[in-house]
C-alpha cells in the first residue's frame, strides 16, 4: 500500500495495484436492487477496486444477497444483509451489517472494508 507523509502524519492511500474484483448479484425485489446499486456503485468509486467481469479473474468475489431483510421504524426503514467474501486463495467469509434505507452507502462501505481486508 502506498502512503503519504504530510506535516509529519502518515495518511494511508489505496494500494498501488487495486484489487480486481468480482461482484455477483441476483436481486429479488426493488429494496435489494437498490442495495446491490449502492454497493456496485461504492466499489467502482473506490480507488482500492476494479470490477472485473464475471469470466474475468479476480483476486476477491463479492456475492450479494437475493435479498435483504427490513424492519420499519415509523417512516424509516432499516436494511440488513449478509454477505460473502471469497479470496483467490479459497477463504471465505460470511459478513453482516445494516443500515438505513435512506444511506445505503453505509452498508456498501461495510463491505468495501470487508473486501480490502480479505485480499
Amino acid at each position: 500500500m502506498a502512503a503519504v507523509i504530510l506535516f509529519g502524519l502518515l495518511l494511508a492511500s489505496a494500494p498501488a495495484t487495486p484489487i480486481a474484483v468480482q461482484l455477483r448479484s441476483a436481486s429479488q425485489n426493488k429494496t435489494t436492487e437498490r442495495f446491490a446499486s449502492s454497493v456496485i456503485k461504492e466499489f467502482r468509486s473506490d480507488r482500492r477496486f476494479v470490477v472485473v467481469a464475471a469470466n474475468s479473474p479476480a483476486e476477491v468475489i463479492v456475492t450479494l444477497p437475493n435479498d435483504v431483510g427490513y424492519e420499519r421504524s415509523l417512516d424509516w426503514t432499516r436494511i440488513s444483509y449478509q454477505a460473502r467474501i471469497e479470496a483467490v486463495g479459497g477463504a471465505s467469509r460470511d459478513i453482516h451489517g445494516s443500515c438505513w434505507n435512506w444511506n445505503l452507502r453505509v452498508c456498501a462501505q461495510q463491505i468495501t472494508a470487508a473486501a480490502a481486508a480479505q485480499r
